[in-house]
């Protein structure tokens, strides 16, 4: 019964190949009012039209000695008045920044995270797999989820090769239909504090049942893997993990980020 197992295991490091899942289950503005002023704030523009005063004072006065009759024209004021206008036009949103992931310590620093673009597949540094290649990722704010920026894939803990919760998961693109808690992959959640990548993924191990099938059980009583380790393969390079505590045969890094330009 344990022979499927260890053939997932297997295929987890086959060169070229090495990168596939080992299972595939399927305003604030103020302005000074002038006459036809205008003032722009970054994002905001303001047109105001001040208001405009005309007044004319036509005062005539005739004596006459002999009557002595005095005549006065009252005067005459006109008033136009132009209300102010105000026209408001949104800020654009500016584009969205990448990055690339470098490790920080250990006999991979400064090698950059690379892949493929194929969903499931494992990422690693210093590769050695023809196909792969340094992955740009978008830090997604609103739900802390680590996006390719070409592909589209979203970077996941697998959990096919951790068969407890103290077993390292290894990080990995995301399986569509396959990710989520009780399955095979689940998502980073990750922010970066003074340039270092700081990312979390549930407690979850995947075994093999009495009848040959693998099941995966999320452990959420159990806390989080919140820490980033690397393992060489003889074939494909520095696989990536996350996990907590000191697991054995793992070396703890430290994940910098670092924004690529649109040049």
């Amino acid at each position: 019964m344990r022979y499927n197992a260890w053939m997932l295991a297997v295929g987890l490091f086959a060169i070229d190949s090495a990168l596939a899942g080992p299972c595939k289950p399927r305003s604030s503005t103020s302005e000074t009012a002038t006459a036809g002023s205008e003032k722009t704030t970054l994002g905001t523009t303001t047109t105001i039209l001040a208001t405009s005063t005309e007044v004319s004072t036509d005062v005539t006065q005739t004596t006459s000695l002999e009557a002595t009759m005095t005549t006065v024209t009252a005067a005459d004021t006109t008033t136009t008045t132009t209300e102010a206008e105000t026209s408001t036009t949104a800020a654009a949103a500016g584009p969205t920044p990448t990055y690339i992931i470098v490790a920080q310590d250990g006999d991979i620093d400064g090698a950059v995270l690379e892949g493929v673009d194929q969903e499931g597949t494992l990422v690693l540094f210093d590769s050695d797999v023809p196909s792969a290649m340094t992955r740009n990722y978008i830090l997604e704010s609103d739900t802390g989820r680590l996006k390719d920026a070409n592909s589209g894939n979203y970077l996941c803990a697998y959990y096919g090769d951790a068969p407890s919760i103290y077993e390292p998961a290894t990080v990995a693109n995301c399986q569509n239909g396959n990710t989520g808690p009780n399955k095979h992959y689940d998502y980073l959640n990750c922010k970066t504090v003074s340039g270092i990548l700081s990312c979390t993924a549930p407690k979850a191990y995947c075994d093999i049942d009495d009848f040959d099938s693998q099941y995966c059980m999320t452990s959420p009583e159990n806390g989080v893997n919140d820490q980033f380790f690397y393992r060489y393969s003889s074939s494909g390079g520095a696989y990536l993990f996350i996990s907590s505590g000191t697991p054995n045969a793992y070396t703890t890094v430290d994940l910098g980020v670092t924004e690529v330009s649109e040049d």
